[in-house]
């Protein structure tokens, strides 16, 4: 009997699962039923054959090669295939050259059959690497009978790091996949400092800043009970752990939806639960958990009130079905609200330029929206009398909301999880205090109290409220060497004083990393540099030979938002409207990026999360392809 492959659910969390779960599952596959029975045989019998027209003659051999290469529909196709093999690769007017199809180019050298080759057959490590990729390939297909999505996000996954591994930059390069910060940057130069306030961040992001501090590694390490593997995880690794618990504990890997005012209660009683029965001394628990819930909230308060915002519009029924029309969306009460959520927030993003409602449903702006909604609904085929209705209803609903919302702002947040930070970590509390000649009671205050002293101290000395500002400042004695001043004062031996100075330097640098700046011409130099030297006929060679693949093409169409009408277009039409998606999504056209790893990852989420919700854009017809490309 053969193993069936199990997702947990469909989109980013299945996929999550699966790739933690795949070692096992792979091994259980490929030791079961027919699988195992077919990739034994082909290892007894491969070493007897001597021809294409032997391999030809053998159905059960054959279904291995062709399936190792995904040419399985071609296994009836024997004159193709036999032409493939005979006429190897050598020459250029080589069949397996001239069909632009890398699969064929494979297929052809794994067996030497060809004219100026060296017969592989009797290679036991070229023909293990043959089963290996069956079983690799059988593998994926029957992931693909639980979830086509997932099986073509396994493939796409394979098979870019076989076409693109040699082609990423040689330096190392990397560009990342949810936007081109450059591009972005020379686009809206004036206004760099307000985008930078506003920059939302993503969930990987939010958890990178969590276990960069203390308390919250302390605090999630309860929850989950995390072990000692941990410790030796990579970063992104210990990043995907940690989100793929909170998923499984919480509910969502989200830190703006588990820890929104409504579910905090229930996460920090799951904290306490924990350590109680962990055996967590008392001060400690109590500490954790207090600091915990101060920094946690305020590290989550905005992201968590832009969610509040849309949650509160989107309850109401007549406002989603506003929002869905104007959206071009539909049955997204069927979604999980993580998902729901940055669904809404993205379609925002793309149509307003803004995730935040209060900026396109205010009084000022949303006539402008409302209009939107009344041009997409009356080419819907919406009755005037329910387009009136609706709007009166949804301006009346938006004026309350964003009211509200507005009145529960609060700008301290970013500036006092800084300070909770600070707080939570082990040397900066006393390294603070020493350095603000604050007493021993200091430490018995409240936190409450003792922000506000923090704040008063730190304006004092350097002019801000901020402590990352303090520690970068250029005052005459910086934040460190007035500690080492007091602490020599204080009587404290030398080689202690400079232990914990050190130490909160390790913890300063972590918590409020300095970022490189670079001069404004520099970076035009370069980008301009990087586009002369760009080798154009690479980048379409590539793109080719992604086309050439239909798994792929699907996926990159999905990933992108491109209709499936493009597939139907000519080929050098084509070829223009991936390379201007790809530049608009990844800030360039070329697709060697996603021979990085974490690129390639990020690209798969993004196809993952909109084949779950339905917009991979095939509804539009074929005359919208021009309007996408000239969007773009």
């Amino acid at each position: 009997m053969t193993y069936t492959p199990y997702i947990s659910s469909s989109g980013i969390a299945g996929w999550n699962f699966l790739q933690t779960t795949y070692d096992r599952q792979y091994e259980a596959f490929t030791q079961s039923g027919t699988q195992a029975s077919d990739a034994e045989y082909f290892m007894e019998n491969i070493g007897d054959i001597q021809t294409s027209e032997d391999l030809l003659a053998d159905r059960r051999l054959l279904e291995v090669a062709v399936t190792a290469f995904g040419l399985s529909e071609e296994i009836d196709y024997y004159a193709l295939l036999q032409r493939v093999l005979n006429e190897g690769t050598s020459a250029s007017d080589a069949l397996a050259n001239t069909m632009d199809d890398e699969r064929y180019v494979n297929f052809s050298e794994a067996f030497g059959f060809g004219s100026g080759q060296s017969l592989k057959t009797a290679d036991n490590s070229a023909m293990q690497s043959i089963v290996d990729s069956f079983q690799t390939s059988g593998f994926e297909t029957a992931v693909g009978l639980q979830d086509a999505t997932m099986q073509t996000a396994l493939f796409a996954q394979r098979a870019f790091g076989d076409l693109l591994g040699d082609e990423i930059d040689e330096d190392g390069g990397e560009v990342d996949i949810v936007g081109d910060a450059v591009s972005d940057f020379l686009e809206s130069i004036a206004d760099l400092d307000e985008d930078a306030e506003n920059e939302t961040q993503s969930v990987e992001e939010q958890w990178s800043e969590i276990l960069d501090r203390d308390v919250l590694v302390s605090f999630f390490d309860t929850v989950f009970q995390t072990g000692q593997d941990v410790l030796v995880m990579s970063a992104s690794e210990k990043i995907d752990y940690y989100m793929n618990m909170a998923e499984a504990v919480y509910g969502s890997a989200d830190p703006t939806i588990f820890f929104s005012s409504n579910n905090q209660d229930s996460v920090l009683s799951a904290y306490n639960r924990q350590a109680i029965t962990s055996g967590v001394d008392d001060d400690e628990r109590t500490e954790v958990l207090e600091l915990s819930g101060l920094l946690l909230g305020a590290m989550v308060a905005e992201e968590s009130e832009l969610n509040d915002a849309w949650g509160q519009l989107l309850e109401h029924s007549q406002m989603r079905d506003f929002f869905e029309v104007t959206f071009n969306l539909s049955d997204t009460e069927n979604l999980n609200e993580s998902t729901a959520l940055e669904l809404f927030r993205t379609k925002a993003e793309s149509i307003f330029g803004s995730e935040d409602p209060r900026d396109f449903m205010n009084e000022d702006t949303i006539e402008d929206t409302l209009l939107r909604y009344a041009e997409i609904a009356e080419e819907a085929g919406v009755s005037d009398s329910e387009i009136t209705l609706t709007r009166s209803v949804v301006e009346s609903l938006a004026g309350i909301i964003v009211e509200e919302a507005d009145a529960n702002t609060d700008n301290n947040y970013d500036l006092d999880a800084k300070w909770y930070s600070v707080m939570g970590e082990t040397q900066l509390p006393g390294v603070f205090q020493t350095a603000y000649g604050l007493d021993d009671d200091f430490s018995n205050l409240s936190r409450a109290e003792q922000l506000v002293i923090y704040k008063e101290k730190t304006l004092e000395f350097y002019g801000t409220e901020d402590p990352e500002e303090a520690y970068y400042s250029y005052e005459d004695i910086s934040l460190l060497e007035r500690y080492e001043a007091n602490s020599a004062a204080d009587g404290d031996f030398a080689y202690v004083t400079e232990y914990y100075s050190d130490a909160a330097k390790g913890e300063l640098d972590k918590l409020f990393p300095e970022e490189e700046s670079e001069d404004i011409g520099d970076i035009i130099a370069g980008i301009l540099s990087s586009d002369e030297d760009e080798d154009e006929s690479d980048i379409n060679s590539m793109w080719f030979t992604i086309m050439g693949q239909e798994a792929l093409t699907s996926f990159i169409q999905t990933a992108f938002g491109l209709p499936s009408d493009v597939g139907a277009l000519d080929v050098d039409q084509a070829l223009e409207i991936y390379k201007a998606k790809a530049k608009e999504v990844t800030g360039t056209e070329d697709p060697s990026i996603f021979a990085s790893p974490d690129n390639l990852e990020s690209l798969t989420n993004r196809y993952l999360a909109l084949s779950q919700i339905g917009a991979g854009g095939g509804s539009l017809s074929s005359g919208s392809i021009a309007m996408t490309l000239l969007s773009s």
